[in-house]
């Protein structure tokens, strides 16, 4: 089972490049271009690319990387790219569907098991009564994240733990606009507000890959069927 992100990628203008912090690879025919914002850098990146081309000053250059530095030296005035942040993998010919990760994602921040409060997700649908399981969705933690892009709070609400690289809400500075989860990329965004609480005290929730606990994320430690790996930022592309 896998599961579809939002059906087109956005189009950029520079604009929203200044706003997003995104950036354009260049292929041979101007069509082949995508949007490297959030996971599609971890998903969609699987095309020729011929070059990477800098949306600011249409500099072209070889790599991702030569771009980046170009982009945090020639125009810093339109967004760094954030530290990069490890993310919890998920392999379902281990996942047994107990929901135990769910469970204590929100035990641990909530205090209570509240499935609407975890920030680990499912898919559920009439094949989990047949023949497959209900799927786990976890925050990917994006290099580029849109959803902190989106932000009208940036740093103040939807923050970057200097030390983890963890996209986190700080509850505190969050006023519940849902800017968040309209920018997240995928079709069931990993960004939630419980709809269950007043208008008034409405928060955005997601994984922060438990940044403040020792361990690490409980969702692995208490999974049974080693099915949750914590992949290491420097894995990412």
């Amino acid at each position: 089972m896998s599961e579809n992100k939002k059906a087109e990628p956005k189009s950029v203008s520079r604009r929203d490049f200044l706003k997003d912090a995104g950036i354009v690879l260049g292929g041979a025919a101007a069509g082949s271009a995508l949007l490297l914002t959030g996971c599609r850098e971890e998903k969609e990146v699987t095309k020729t690319i011929s070059a990477f081309v800098c949306p600011v000053c249409q500099a072209e250059f070889d790599s991702l990387g030569a771009l980046q530095a170009h982009f945090d030296v020639s125009h810093p005035e339109s967004g760094a790219t954030p530290t990069k942040s490890s993310y919890i993998s998920w392999n379902e010919d281990e996942c047994a569907a107990c929901s135990r990760c769910v469970m204590a994602c929100s035990a641990i921040h909530t205090g209570a098991i509240a499935l609407q409060t975890s920030g680990i997700k499912w898919i559920d649908s009439q094949e989990f009564y047949g023949f497959e399981p209900r799927m786990p969705l976890f925050c990917q933690q994006c290099s580029q994240p849109e959803c902190y892009f989106a932000c009208p709070l940036k740093d103040i609400a939807l923050c970057i733990d200097k030390k983890t690289g963890a996209r986190y809400i700080n509850e505190t500075g969050c006023n519940g606009c849902g800017e968040c989860v309209e920018a997240c990329p995928f079709e069931i965004p990993r960004v939630n507000i419980d709809l269950s609480a007043p208008i008034a005290e409405r928060k955005a929730y997601k994984c922060d890959l438990c940044k403040d606990r020792e361990n690490g994320p409980v969702c692995i430690e208490v999974c049974n069927r080693d099915a949750l790996t914590l992949v290491a930022a420097e894995g990412r592309l």
